[in-house]
């Protein structure tokens, strides 16, 4: 009876101790869990070899699993710092990854718990990297230069840099303008670069805009603003430049549409420009051979004896 007592004396000991040690590596590692994350994929180009051609879907997933992380580490009020880790991932897949340029900024600045200035820096790394790689997206565009301009100056110390930021974010909010972006951010782009002094790259900038864009809405509120600017010569051979384009395009490719024409057109005359046209004169043989609007376009009135 005493040895049985004993028996169960030492199993019950034995059954605390194994249980107050289960309990430590449980709290020890919930702990671990709590702090450090592990990011489990290889390296970015590792792991396109390993997509064996689908990279599409494979990006999708992975930018699938940032958000619900994301989501995950606000709700259990953790830090999230391999967020890079991710996106670096699905840029490699993807390189054109429209969600990673579109969101890169909110989920690095505003990241669980709070972004740095660090954060601000390495989201302008991405954004501008978008620009590159979607070079004819508005929406990229205006992006980028919303962030710079108005929420990364939060996290800068700077004044100098915060301005320097300012004067970028502005240009690349006119550049979604001359895109096609729409005016609805234009005005305060066009305020910061004149109380920055650069009055003429935003006359420029203007120009390009209302070259490219065919709404009358769109070209009545870059008109006005040329006028407040002054500069209504610019505005009338901006607008001279434009009747030359649409004069050729009726008259060569009507069948196309004024975009279409301005990306197919000018087509150099072969013939001339190997000079077998001997007929032709030295204007009409460059006109021949243009390669680009600039030579193309008939000169302004009034300027013939500046070129």
């Amino acid at each position: 009876m005493k040895t049985t007592l004993a028996i169960l004396l030492s199993l019950c000991i034995a059954a605390a101790a194994v249980n107050g040690q289960r309990n430590r590596m449980v709290a020890a590692t919930k702990k671990l869990k709590e702090t450090d994350d592990v990011y489990p994929l290889p390296e970015p180009k590792q792991l396109k070899e390993l997509s064996i051609g689908y990279e599409s879907a494979l990006a999708d997933m992975l930018w699938a699993k940032l958000l619900v992380e994301y989501g995950t580490h606000w709700a259990e009020k953790r830090e999230f710092l391999i967020i890079p880790k991710y996106l670096d991932a699905i840029l490699e897949l993807e390189p054109g990854y429209e969600e990673v340029f579109k969101y890169a900024d909110t989920l690095l600045v505003y990241r669980p718990l709070r972004g740095t200035e660090a954060d601000a820096r390495l989201a302008r790394v991405y954004l501008e990297r978008g620009t590159r790689e979607r070079p004819h997206d508005p929406n990229t565009w205006k992006q980028f230069g919303h962030f710079v301009a108005f929420l990364a100056r939060t996290f800068l110390t700077s004044p100098t840099e915060i301005e320097a930021w300012r004067k970028d974010g502005a240009r690349a909010m006119l550049r979604s303008v001359e895109l096609g972006g729409g005016v609805a951010d234009a005005q305060a782009a066009l305020s910061m670069l004149t109380r920055g002094g650069e009055t003429k790259a935003t006359i420029a900038a203007l120009r390009r805009a209302y070259a490219i864009t065919e709404d009358p809405a769109q070209r009545e509120w870059i008109e006005a603003n040329l006028a407040a600017l002054e500069a209504k010569k610019e505005r009338d051979d901006a607008d001279r430049a434009i009747k030359n384009v649409e004069k050729l395009w009726r008259a060569e490719a009507p069948h196309l549409s004024r975009t279409a024409f301005l990306l197919t057109w000018p087509v150099p005359d072969v013939r001339a420009c190997v000079g077998t046209g001997g007929t032709l004169r030295t204007d009409e043989q460059t006109r021949a051979c243009a390669r680009g609007w600039d030579a193309l376009l008939p000169k302004d009135e009034g300027e013939g004896s500046k070129r």
